[in-house]
């Protein structure tokens, strides 16, 4: 922070005032009328030399706006962390004058979604979250002479979940540990009504809170659950965050004695049953990616309807962009459909590449048709069609069409308006913000 160098005193024009005449015939020097017109005027000067080097400092440091006024100060404020769905710890900027003007708080940059400044002069912050992000924040105070000072700082809001996993017959649910943002009880139930604050559901971190063991029982389907979290004051969540999955996919995923993906999009839900014997290579790296939470968060940059939907490598950034999450990935070998028995049939999923064979990384895709010319062939001249690798299939989609062979969420996908791709000159760009992937967890 610059501190702030001392005001000078105000002065005023040095004004002569009446005196007697000396009695003595000679006088002072200092009595000499030429005398006193040169002190007077030294004093002026010196008087306005100052002033005008009071006002230039004003001006130069923001120090003040008019001579004397001192510049409002703003406290250092910490980063803070909240989760979405509860209401904040109200935050209380603090601003100082020594001058005991009014002062007028101002948020330069945008607040998290849900959040404003409550009042333009007090300070404080408060409100509930509801979209999860990192928001650089920057608050200025400013007096009534237009005098301010800034502080910056982080604002993380946090997604309260859950993450699952099945061992046996039991489903563990475990929530996110958002501790660090506030977080003192956690509540874990398949009931999604607002649970009491005497419910026995509520425990802390380090007490069992953060997961629940579910039992499937023979022929009952498994309770969507939901998470509640509570901070030291007892604000509740507004609202509790349910598992990401309907119940509907997640007992289509239990059924399955292979790995299940689900995926909650924009435009629906999918479970992914993945091939890991068939196709062990790409199986295991598209759970890798999974577990790391790799494609949260992206996008499906590529859709043509009578072929596929693409997603796995892009992200629509701040400025209405597509940008490759990451770059220079490690690339896995081709597991071919000549090796696999699998095809490109509708509804299952296979690994983008490159031409290369072997180049394979994140990207992947949703047959929305048959398309067996992505399958392993040889062309009667002896050319080899290396095809693309199979290692997945979607075994629930939301609701089935009227010939109970279609997918919903797989319908509203290769819908999607599009335009001009510029990087592969084809029509498969959609238009505007495209559909998103929510998140990507192992249920099964």
């Amino acid at each position: 922070m610059i501190s702030h160098p001392t005001v000078l005193p105000r002065f005023s024009p040095v004004i002569a005032m009446p005196r007697e005449h000396s009695s003595n015939a000679q006088g002072s020097a200092q009595d000499h009328p030429f005398t006193r017109t040169r002190l007077q005027r030294s004093r002026i000067a010196v008087s306005m030399q100052r002033a005008v080097s009071a006002i230039i400092l004003c001006s130069v440091l923001a120090a003040c706006s008019s001579p004397g006024n001192f510049a409002p100060e703003l406290a250092a404020i910490e980063d803070q962390t909240s989760v979405t769905g509860r209401e904040v710890v109200t935050l209380k900027a603090l601003g100082t004058d020594r001058d005991n003007n009014v002062l007028t708080y101002e948020a330069l940059s945008p607040l998290p979604d849900g959040l404003k400044l409550a009042n333009p002069h007090t300070g404080w912050i408060s409100g509930t979250p509801t979209k999860a992000g990192t928001y650089p924040i920057e608050l200025k105070v400013s007096d009534r002479f237009g005098a301010s000072a800034r502080r910056s700082f982080n604002w993380t809001v946090r997604e309260q979940g859950f993450r699952y996993r099945r061992e046996g017959q039991d489903i563990i649910f475990t929530a996110d540990n958002t501790d660090d943002a506030g977080t003192t009880e956690y509540c874990i139930r398949d009931e999604g009504g607002r649970p009491a604050e005497t419910d026995p559901c509520w425990k802390r971190s380090d007490a069992g809170g953060l997961t629940r063991t579910y039992t499937m029982v023979a022929g009952e389907e498994v309770k969507r659950h939901y998470l509640w979290t509570r901070d030291a004051t007892g604000k509740m969540s507004t609202t509790g965050q349910g598992a990401p999955f309907s119940e509907a996919l997640f007992n289509a995923a239990f059924k399955s004695i292979r790995p299940v993906i689900g995926l909650n999009t924009t435009l629906g839900e999918l479970a992914i049953e993945l091939e890991d014997s068939a196709a062990p290579l790409s199986t295991a790296n598209f759970l890798n990616y999974v577990e790391q939470g790799f494609y949260d968060g992206i996008v499906f940059h590529r859709i043509i309807e009578g072929f596929m939907v693409q997603t796995g490598g892009y992200v629509w950034d701040a400025n209405s962009q597509y940008r490759q999450k990451v770059q220079g990935l490690t690339p896995i070998p081709l597991e071919r459909t000549r090796d696999t028995a699998l095809s490109h049939i509708y509804g299952t999923v296979g690994m983008a590449r490159t031409n290369v064979p072997d180049s394979a990384t994140t990207e992947f895709f949703i047959n929305v048709e048959d398309n067996y010319f992505l399958d392993y062939s040889v062309a009667a001249d002896g050319t080899v069609n290396e095809g693309y690798a199979v290692f997945g299939r979607v075994v629930f989609g939301g609701e089935r069409g009227a010939d109970e062979t279609k997918w919903s969420t797989l319908d509203k996908l290769r819908r999607v308006s599009v335009g001009l791709n510029p990087l592969t000159g084809e029509e498969s760009q959609p238009t505007g913000e495209p559909p998103r992937i929510i998140n990507a967890l192992r249920i099964n």
